[in-house]
């Protein structure tokens, strides 16, 4: 017993004396301010699962390191990747994912959207904290959240109560009117 509170007592010392750090993986980057100036630079690229809320840059210039979020800056690319600040509508998520109820409840955020597709019909992405994928439109200057849930539908059919999962698509709507003037689409 005396052995093992030996061991732990060093093994808490060393850490404690050597910390550790958690790696940067700075890549070749830009950003584009919030006046519409490009700046190149490096951004701690993370290969995120989630869309940052915020970033790491630092400029060729001058070697700083700043912290930016949606609110900072107009956009960033790196990894072949684009992101734009947006201010969106995002989904909600409460504590019950799949409730039972069609209403998608939505809350206003700024945040860093990624550009899937980029195009006269372009399309966006933003994963939330709870790894949700709420996919975007942009018309006229606007983004759009396309609306989809799935939920639980409660039936009672002839005294006999069952229940299965639907799905409120209202983004084929959606789509259906932004992809108007597309005929091979439709």
């Amino acid at each position: 017993m005396k052995k093992v509170k030996i061991i732990l007592l060093f093994s808490l010392l060393f850490i404690l004396k050597n910390p550790v750090f958690a790696q940067s993986n700075f890549l070749s980057a830009k950003i584009v301010n919030a006046i519409g100036d490009t700046i190149q630079g490096e951004i701690d690229y993370r290969n995120w699962d989630k869309n940052p809320n915020k970033i790491t840059f630092k400029s060729l210039d001058q070697k700083e390191i700043l912290e930016f979020t949606p609110k900072d800056i107009q956009s960033f690319l790196v990894s072949d990747e684009v992101y734009l600040s947006a201010r969106v509508e995002t989904e909600r998520i409460g504590n019950n994912q799949f409730d039972q109820s069609p209403t998608i409840e939505t809350t206003l955020e700024t945040v860093f959207l990624q550009t899937i597709i980029a195009g006269e019909k372009s399309l966006f992405l933003y994963k939330n904290e709870a790894s949700r994928e709420n996919f975007y439109i942009k018309d006229n200057g606007e983004y759009y959240l396309l609306k989809y849930k799935k939920y639980n539908k409660v039936q009672t059919v002839n005294g006999a109560t069952r229940s299965y999962t639907a799905e409120n698509k209202f983004f084929l709507g959606q789509l259906g009117a932004y992809l108007n003037g597309c005929p091979d689409i439709q």
